[in-house]
């Protein structure tokens, strides 16, 4: 009976040593900076988005007064569109000055997508369509970046993001 008690015990304490590990290799492999230079994110973004042409930056005009996206809230920011052809790919790159600023800028960016589609043109470019269908917004801790894209390509890019955000 007590051997059987002691192979509890240490079955328990094994158990909350391997959990606790667990936890601590988890919480470890979340972080992400939060002081990488947007325009170093957009370099790898771009390399691995190679299969897209003619994407070119946006100015700070068009962002906020076009787009009424809150770049004052920002401390740094880049987008990119494609600027020729019937293409729509774009994607957009956000560091906030606070992580409280998330949010805003997050809905802020969805009202500019909800009125590109309802502005969309079905006639003009058929097969762009589900990519402002799909379009998608994330907010990596400072960072919120919005893809409209085809699946494969919001794949990459979203991993290129991250990847530098670790290193």
């Amino acid at each position: 009976m007590k051997r059987r008690r002691n192979i509890l015990t240490v079955s328990c304490l094994c158990l909350v040593i391997a959990m606790t590990a667990g936890l601590m290799l988890a919480c470890g492999s979340g972080t992400l900076k939060d002081n990488v230079p947007v325009k170093d994110i957009a370099e790898t973004v771009n390399k691995a988005l190679s299969g897209i042409q003619n994407l070119s930056a946006a100015d700070e005009n068009y962002i906020s007064v076009q787009q009424a996206l809150p770049i004052s809230d920002c401390d740094d920011y880049m987008e990119m569109f494609q600027t020729s052809g019937v293409g729509i790919d774009e994607y957009g790159i956000f560091r906030m000055k606070e992580e409280s600023g998330t949010e805003g800028m997050k809905s802020a960016i969805q009202d500019y997508i909800d009125s590109a589609r309802l502005s969309f043109n079905e006639n003009y470019a058929p097969n762009e369509k589900p990519k402002l269908d799909n379009a998608e917004i994330r907010v990596f801790g400072k960072y919120v970046v919005y893809a409209v894209l085809s699946e494969d390509d919001k794949n990459v890019l979203f991993s290129a993001l991250e990847a530098a955000l670790k290193n």
